[in-house]
């Protein structure tokens, strides 16, 4: 089971709504939003509502496997309700749907991000990727970089132990100063 419950504990939802349990799922593959709300006990209008509301803010079709759905919900004489469903399509949006006085609304946060430029000189020890990632290079960054330059080097029989690489591109942090994601390589060699 991909679920993870926190039972009986009094929590506010980003629609400031109170609710007593939240389950953590992750979509599987093969399975779609709406086979993932089968799941749970709604009628075929609240569903197709549900289903219309994300998509405005998220091309279904491309929903990825280990997508983040939390599911926020309070127990009604032993029958549990769902009050708000976030999903979570990558790291810089949230879409929640809230069930509010008797409608679905819908809410959407974007992360805040903030660019900054990062130069890493690394020497190879064993392999590029293992020299750069433990240099803390993005794995993005790192795949960018060979993908620059696979059509330039045999990275098998040019690249040996000791040599060095540079790298200096640019990533996306949030408010936290994490790294979200990484963007262009300026200059590598």
């Amino acid at each position: 089971d991909n679920s993870q419950v926190v039972k009986d504990k009094i929590i506010k939802s980003p629609l400031k709504l109170s609710y007593s349990y939240r389950e953590v799922f992750k979509i599987k593959k093969g399975q779609t939003l709406s086979d993932f709300l089968n799941t749970f006990n709604l009628s075929l209008k609240e569903k197709t509502e549900i289903i219309n509301l994300v998509s405005q803010e998220i091309n279904l079709n491309k929903i990825k496997i280990d997508t983040k759905i939390e599911i926020l919900s309070f127990d009604i004489e032993g029958v549990k309700k769902i009050q708000s469903i976030i999903v979570y399509p990558d790291k810089e949006k949230t879409v929640e749907i809230a069930f509010v006085n008797d409608q679905y609304e819908i809410k959407t946060d974007q992360v805040a991000l903030f660019k900054s430029n990062v130069f890493k000189e690394v020497t190879v020890k064993n392999s590029i990727y293992e020299s750069l990632s433990g240099g803390g290079v993005t794995d993005n960054a790192i795949m960018e970089f060979i993908r620059l330059f696979s059509f330039d080097i045999d990275f098998q029989r040019e690249i040996r132990s000791e040599n060095k690489i540079k790298i200096f591109y640019e990533v996306y942090k949030n408010k936290k100063q994490k790294i979200i994601k990484s963007g262009r390589i300026f200059f590598a060699e």
